[in-house]
Formats: C-alpha cells, structure tokens, sequence
C-alpha cells in the first residue's frame, strides 16, 4: 500500500483543495480530492476507485493499516475513517464529483434538535421520489439520522443531519448504502465529514 499526497495552491483568498491517492494494490487505488474549510473538518470534491470499483475486505484491512499511521492530516483520518467505517465491502462505488465547478462549502443541515422526535424526509429511486418518516436518533430503529455507525454508543460522535436521515431512509428501505441510495450517499457524506457533535 502507498499513500501519495499532493495540494494544489491558489491565489490568496482563495482555498486550496488537497488530493491524495492511497494504493490498495497493483491495480487499485481510491483518489480523493478534498478542501478544508476548518482544519479536520474536509469537503468532498472528488472520489474514485481505479480498477475494480467494489471495496474488498483486504482493501478496508489496508484503509486500516494506512488510518494507525501517525502522520495523517486530520481531514485525511476523517475520509480515510468514512471509507473504514461507511463504505461497505463488495458494493460497487461509482466516481463521484462534486457538483460544483468551484469550490463548495460543506452542505448539510444539522437535525440535533429533532432527535426524539418523529421526522421526514425524501429520497428517489430512478425517476421515483418517495417520502419517508421516522424518529430522529431512536436506538431502537437504528439511530435515523445519525451520520457514522454504532447507534447509542457514546464513544463515537453524535452528529445528526437531514442528508444522513434521508439516506438511513432509503438504505433502510431498499437494503443498499450505495446502489440505489448512492446520491442519498454521498449528500450525507458531507455531514458525516464536517457536522458539529450534537
């Protein structure tokens, strides 16, 4: 495994974006580009898996390997830990791009105040968009709206946003994290990245 980094610096008052590859094998690699807008707290601007695009469970035991190093920016453990932690093993993961030709800020709306309490939202599948409803944070139902794994365990942060609701609806539903719900994906991974602990 190799891990190569490289940013790319813009005039002043503009911000730079950073890139790094980490080579699972001879003939896979993850490329990721990203921008800090809050040291450690990243955006997503690019993602892709070169050569077989479903992440195995040697590829998360080398995303591992690479997370116990030492000299990992904060806002490279943060994605190196969403693609550990949310990513599943044997999906197809398609390239995403940001949909911005300049640089987006992180886009979520926090719904810490709704934990508890019943909630909505939408997905599509296809050309269909479907409404579903559910209760914010409920460990009994698997932590709605929570952006990250283990519902109910405090060691990890509690972060909570509409994005990651809509995409727990759709995941819940149709028995995919990527698939189908693959847009509901990546708009949550943007919370997941740079949301504020409730």
């Amino acid at each position: 495994m190799k891990f190569i980094f490289m940013m790319l610096l813009l005039p002043i008052g503009v911000m730079a974006e950073s890139s790094f590859t980490v080579e699972l094998s001879k003939a896979k690699a993850i490329q990721i580009t990203y921008e800090d807008y809050e040291e450690g707290r990243p955006t997503l601007l690019y993602f892709n898996i070169t050569g077989n695009s479903k992440l195995e469970r040697q590829d998360k035991e080398e995303v591992r390997k690479l997370l116990s190093s030492k000299n990992l920016a904060p806002s490279e453990r943060r994605i190196l830990t969403m693609i550990d932690e949310m990513f599943p093993t044997g999906e197809s993961v398609g390239e995403y791009q940001s949909f911005f030709s300049e640089f987006k800020a992180a886009s979520f709306e926090q719904i810490c105040h709704l934990r508890g309490k019943k909630h909505h939202g939408f997905y599509s599948v296809g050309k269909v968009t479907y409404r579903g409803e559910a209760t914010v944070g409920d460990p009994n139902s698997r932590c709605y709206g929570r952006c990250g794994p283990s519902c109910g365990i405090l060691l990890y942060r509690e972060v909570y946003t509409q994005e990651c609701f809509e995409h727990d609806l759709c995941n819940r539903r149709e028995g995919t994290q990527l698939g189908v719900c693959e847009d509901e994906f990546w708009r949550a991974a943007d919370g997941y990245l740079s949301a504020w602990s409730c």
